[in-house]
């Protein structure tokens, strides 16, 4: 007698995978949850009047969200709810900046097994739920992460990867979907995720660039007419990039640069570049 159908185990395996990729993530950073606050946590979180809502009030979290940063509410948002559950008790960030990355590696396991079924490389690999598997895992596990799951603001990183990948994913579903209302279900599906995504911080922005990378490869296989014939969609995301600069740099991008050239060295260090790169990214 089947203890299983086919179909129970589809829906039992991603549950699997989440359960495994949880445990993992809580062994790796099981020792961060008494990490106090640094560095910025203290500006953006303690010294933070505009995150101390104390009831839980969608308008008021929202509204703290735009006041701390009207370039990353969302990701501020997250911690005003964090304040009404926790107040200052590091633990709670800490279990909140795990969960997101945990969700974010399950997550890119889908897009991954989503793109492997594309129909350019679907019939190249024999399992392609393995390297999806396995692929995610060393994402997760990677110790190139441990900066923003552990440094609580940089959460903000997590938070834009995990919409940046939500979106992305739901951009392929809609893809391979069959039905037209479903389509656009799922691309406008995707177009709020990567709202969501630039909401959390700016890098997003670059998402439609890659989609647009995506598209030519997985589905057009590097057709030239493609590209061609879709010249209006790269006019479309260099303005993208425009107003993401514009609104993040102002009209004088130079004048923040230049605040940081090494004068003493009378060039343009390598300590001028980092410091330009953290002040632009933090």
């Amino acid at each position: 007698m089947r203890l299983f159908s086919v179909k129970q185990f589809s829906l039992i395996q991603p549950f699997l995978i989440i359960l495994l990729f949880t445990a993992v993530t809580l062994a790796i950073y099981s020792n961060t949850f008494n990490s106090p606050f640094v560095l910025d946590d203290v500006r953006k979180i303690e010294e933070n009047s505009a995150i101390r809502v104390n009831r839980f009030s969608p308008a008021e979290i929202v509204k703290a969200g735009f006041q701390s940063s009207r370039m990353r509410p969302i990701a501020f948002m997250t911690l005003a709810l964090n304040h009404i559950l926790h107040k200052y008790n590091v633990f709670g960030y800490h279990v909140i900046n795990i969960a997101i990355h945990t969700i974010t590696g399950f997550l890119l396991y889908l897009f991954f097994l989503a793109t492997l079924k594309t129909a350019p490389i679907q019939h190249h690999y024999g399992r392609p739920d393995l390297i999806a598997f396995f692929a995610a895992l060393i994402w997760l596990v990677h110790p190139l992460q441990s900066q923003s799951v552990t440094y609580v603001v940089q959460r903000m990183n997590s938070m834009a990867a995990l919409f940046y990948i939500f979106a992305f994913l739901l951009y392929v579903k809609g893809r391979l979907a069959t039905q037209p209302g479903r389509k656009w279900s799922w691309f406008s599906s995707a177009a709020l995720a990567w709202i969501c995504a630039l909401g959390s911080k700016q890098n997003a922005a670059t998402l439609p660039f890659f989609i647009f990378l995506y598209e030519w490869y997985f589905f057009q296989d590097l057709s030239p007419k493609w590209f061609k014939s879709s010249l209006k969609y790269i006019i479309a995301v260099a303005i993208i990039f425009a107003v993401v600069a514009f609104l993040y740099l102002g009209t004088d991008p130079l004048e923040k640069f230049s605040k940081l050239w090494d004068f003493s060295q009378g060039e343009f260090s390598a300590k001028s570049a980092i410091m330009i790169f953290w002040k632009i990214t933090k």
